[in-house]
């Protein structure tokens, strides 16, 4: 959700700078810790990074967003939308980022079409240079002894002609970024028409899970953190529009280096032996990267016996290991004991300690911009911060269910 914000934080400046100035009027002691790099930062405008952290507050934190309600209400009616949080919260949301990019995608055809008309007006501008050159040259091959001035003026055509010839390629270019940007603005209106859909779509999903809530077919049971933490995984996945955490939209950016991350197809939750089953399948070159310790405790494994739980989880990780073969299987586990080897490799399963100086999952999150990566645990953080550096996440939960 925080890179969802993120990647549209210039939509919506007017509620940054109003949550950035509750921020500033603070005690130090009170601001969150998420923002106190929001706090400290004194430039002008907030980074898309900074930008993005505020508005994720203000939709997951209550109390940061009680702190800006005490300040309205506010005439600006999406200001007081991320505030109360109504109904139709998400429509408005949706509506200023198509807006948003339909400007954007506007002022860039404008400035398109200017350079095209005056790549025209050069165009014309050389034609009538060659023209008024040719004069000249003819009248000059009339006359005796001015081979000199004939050479000199059949240079500045030779050169008068490339510039044209350049100017016309730029024309060519020029029309041809204008039409992708005519194809582009029709992308975003299409966009826009599935976005309206996906929100209404939202509306009905989310009054049902509201009449499930309110009829107690759902029940949030906080005293258990794995439960807890996963059922907020799917309120997030419903509130992006449906997609299991962890997968890739069709309107995500395409690019070289998103092309080399494994995803999950809309339908399958990155909780659910499904996705284990689904990768291997889709993607056997992933780069399985697993948090040790945690899954033995998702195994049911205790840990009186450290060294015995290392090799248990080594042992059922050999399923894994076999299944991809086009892959790589590496277990991390907290600092190395005396004797042990920092890494270990050659066997069906990698098995990492991490240094006395770092945690385990410091070390998976080192790992987790490489190419292909999975990361496997059922801490939350640990998940959050290796999807940031570009990593497809599971809980520890789907390994264990598909493991059997």
């Amino acid at each position: 959700m925080k890179r969802f914000w993120i990647r549209h934080a210039r939509s919506f400046d007017d509620v940054v700078q109003i949550a950035r100035s509750v921020v500033r009027d603070l005690d130090l002691d009170d601001v969150p810790a998420a923002l106190r790099p929001v706090e400290r930062y004194s430039g002008g405008r907030l980074p898309p990074p900074l930008a993005g952290t505020l508005l994720n507050a203000i939709v997951e934190n209550d109390w940061f967003r009680k702190q800006i309600a005490d300040r309205g209400p506010f005439d600006n009616a999406l200001v007081q939308g991320f505030v109360d949080q109504p109904a139709a919260w998400w429509h408005s949301v949706a509506t200023r980022i198509v807006e948003s990019e339909a400007a954007a995608s506007a002022v860039l055809n404008r400035k398109q079409a200017d350079e095209l008309r005056a790549a025209a007006t050069q165009l014309g501008e050389a034609k009538r240079r060659i023209e008024a050159l040719r004069k000249e040259l003819t009248a000059a091959e009339k006359l005796e002894d001015i081979d000199g001035k004939i050479e000199g003026l059949r240079r500045r055509l030779r050169d008068l002609e490339r510039t044209n010839d350049a100017d016309r390629r730029a024309s060519a270019a020029a029309a041809a970024e204008l039409q992708l940007a005519r194809n582009e603005s029709a992308t975003l209106r299409e966009d826009r028409e599935n976005a309206r859909s996906e929100v209404r779509k939202l509306k009905t999903e989310r009054a049902t899970l509201l009449r499930q809530i309110q009829s107690g077919e759902i029940e949030h049971d906080r005293s258990d953190p794995v439960r807890f933490a996963r059922e907020l995984d799917q309120l997030v996945a419903l509130s992006s529009g449906g997609r299991p955490v962890g997968s890739v939209g069709s309107s995500d950016v395409v690019s070289a280096e998103i092309d080399r991350r494994p995803s999950l197809p809309p339908g399958v939750r990155p909780d659910s032996k499904e996705a284990v089953a689904w990768l291997l399948d889709h993607s056997p070159q992933s780069r399985w990267v697993i948090d040790g310790y945690n899954l033995s405790f998702a195994l049911g494994k205790a840990m009186t016996d450290p060294a015995e739980a290392r090799r248990e989880v080594e042992r059922r990780l050999s399923k894994l290991a076999r299944r991809a073969s086009n892959g790589s299987v590496l277990v991390v586990f907290d600092s190395a004991k005396e004797g042990e080897r920092a890494v270990r490799s050659g066997r069906l399963v990698d098995v990492a300690f991490a240094p006395s100086h770092q945690s385990a999952d410091d070390a998976i999150v080192e790992r987790a911009a490489a190419p292909y990566t999975v990361v496997v645990s059922n801490d939350r953080e640990l998940r959050e911060r290796s999807e940031e550096r570009g990593a497809l996440v599971l809980w520890s939960d789907a390994l264990v269910a598909w493991l059997g």
